[in-house]
């Protein structure tokens, strides 16, 4: 099985995200598309490829250790995008400007320390989103012009997550880990 870091968006911000996404899934452009449910939306933070469940204990430990004292960034889902035709995405970005920047060094914090430790990451661009659908073979690319100007409400960060991915045309994804974040004092 699969094993990747993931966040979860707040369940206020998917569920604002699903209003926008319903419509989309009625249109025309969003008839041929594979929804993914939106119980499975995760922002990817760092793919790990096929593990033995002995990478498990190692993940769990080094995430509490980056999690400590660390708040969660303020992110909102915004806009929209298709990778080539086939994928549709949500993008996520910092609510402001130091959030971006904490949301960034917090992504860089987690690859540098698992490369460190010996995981073998992927090597392009992180890009930080939701994916949202796949396409049946047409093109992801007419549903993304109807999102790109979605804003969502912001949601902190609360917890980094270690998950397990069995593949398949529906993935099962089990949280086997969970690493809170502080939350600053509002």
């Amino acid at each position: 099985m699969s094993l990747f870091v993931a966040i979860v968006p707040s369940a206020t911000a998917i569920e604002d995200l699903e209003g926008r996404v319903q419509a989309v899934q009625r249109s025309r452009e969003g008839c041929d598309l594979r929804w993914q449910p939106s119980d499975r939306w995760h922002v990817t933070m760092a793919f790990l490829g096929e593990q033995d469940d002995d990478a498990d204990e190692v993940i769990a430990e080094r995430l509490d250790g980056i999690a400590v004292g660390r708040s969660g960034p303020l992110l909102r889902i915004r806009s929209s995008g298709a990778f080539g035709r086939q994928v549709l995405w949500a993008g996520i970005e910092g609510a402001n400007a130091g959030d971006a920047t904490a949301f960034a060094d917090l992504a860089q914090v987690i690859h540098s320390t698992l490369r460190r430790i010996g995981f073998p990451l992927e090597r392009r661009p992180w890009r930080p989103h939701l994916t949202l659908a796949r396409s049946r073979g047409g093109d992801a690319r007419p549903a993304a012009a109807l999102l790109e100007t979605y804003s969502g409400p912001g949601w902190r960060v609360g917890e980094l997550l270690a998950v397990r991915s069995q593949g398949g045309p529906a993935p099962v994804h089990t949280v086997i880990h969970r690493s809170p974040l502080a939350q600053p004092a509002s």
